[in-house]
C-alpha cells in the first residue's frame, strides 16, 4: 500500500494494536510483544512517511466483546474499567471512521486506546 500512498503523496494507515501492547497480561508473551511491536512501528512509519503525506495511527483495543474474547470471564473485568462496560466492535469502528477522516488530520504516529478507561486506572 505504501508503494501507491507514496506516488500520490497521500494515504492514512490504521494499525490495530492493543492495550496489551502496553503491559503485560499472564500467558500473553508472544501477543504483547506483537502488539507492542505494531505500536512502535505505526510510529516510525509515521516519521518515515509523514512528508510524503501519509499519516499512521493505531487504534489499541481494551476488551472487546468479539469471538476472540468469548472464553474471558468479562464480569471480572468490569470492576478495572471505569465506563463498566465491555467495548463493542462499533466502538472500535467509531475510532477508525475518526482517524479516517479529515477531522483527524494533523494526528500522526499516535495509539488511541479504546478500552473504557481501563488503562487510565493502572
Amino acid at each position: 500500500a505504501l508503494k501507491f500512498m507514496t506516488k500520490k503523496k497521500k494515504g492514512i494507515i490504521i494499525n490495530i494494536a492493543s492495550i496489551a501492547g502496553f503491559r503485560g497480561f499472564p500467558e500473553s508473551v508472544v501477543y504483547c510483544a506483537s502488539k507492542g511491536a505494531i505500536i512502535s512501528m505505526t510510529k516510525a512509519l509515521a516519521v518515515e512517511f509523514g512528508k510524503q503525506g501519509i499519516r499512521v495511527n493505531s487504534i489499541c483495543p481494551g476488551i472487546i466483546d468479539t469471538a476472540m474474547t468469548k472464553g474471558e470471564n468479562k464480569k471480572q473485568l468490569l470492576p478495572k474499567i471505569p465506563l463498566n462496560r465491555i467495548g463493542l466492535p462499533k466502538d472500535i469502528a467509531g475510532a477508525a471512521v475518526f482517524l479516517a477522516s479529515d477531522a483527524s488530520s494533523y494526528i500522526t504516529g499516535q495509539e488511541i486506546i479504546v478500552d473504557g478507561g481501563w488503562t487510565a486506572g493502572l
